[in-house]
């Protein structure tokens, strides 16, 4: 080791024990503050969450709510066109926007009377089935998109039973080969 390293030794621990004394130091600082600077940081810390309650008190969420999820149409005849209007209520405190309404079938088709529902206030959401060829009981979904952070996709259905508006026994004739000339007669129960 020579004489210069041998300094530098010597002087870098004077600097290591005044830095560890320095750190020391502000600990104990830190963690012999008073009573009432402990108090007053919880004070200014429960005041940053108040403000901060305010503050989502002030901007607020939207809320979706419907008068109804579910509508039966109940027994309905074949090629009819039926109509139910749902209500919509924004019961936050934000406005509500509506994206899209999705229904699962072409027979259904909806009309929203507006997009934008400001807090307290109401839409309609006009839904048309179409009955068509159906003989049998449906059940068509119909989805609601809109900025509700807590529900933004609300589900709505409607169901219905479908009969035919006449009803044949037996529902088809089979007629085997008839010449031209003579005739053929089947009987059909309405």
């Amino acid at each position: 080791m020579t004489l210069g390293s041998n300094l530098l030794v010597k002087r870098r621990y004077p600097i290591m024990r005044l830095t560890s004394l320095l750190m020391v130091c502000l600990c104990f600082g830190v963690l012999s503050c008073s009573k009432q600077e402990a108090d007053h940081s919880i004070v200014a810390t429960e005041s940053a969450v108040e403000q901060r309650r305010g503050l989502v008190q002030e901007t607020g969420e939207p809320d979706i709510q419907v008068d109804t999820e579910s509508y039966d149409f109940g027994t309905i005849f074949q090629m009819g066109s039926y109509e139910h209007v749902f209500k919509l209520r924004n019961a936050g405190t934000a406005k509500l926007v509506v994206d899209r309404v999705r229904s699962t079938c072409g027979c259904t088709a909806t009309l929203l009377s507006e997009k934008e529902i400001e807090p307290g206030g109401e839409a309609r959401l006009e839904v048309s089935l179409k009955s068509e060829m159906y003989e049998r009981p449906l059940a068509k979904k119909i989805t609601v998109f809109s900025n509700d952070p807590d529900e933004p996709e609300k589900k709505l259905r409607i169901t219905a039973t479908v009969v035919p508006r006449l009803a044949l026994k037996p529902k088809s004739l089979y007629f085997k080969e008839v010449d031209k000339d003579e005739g053929a007669t089947m009987w059909l129960t309405a």
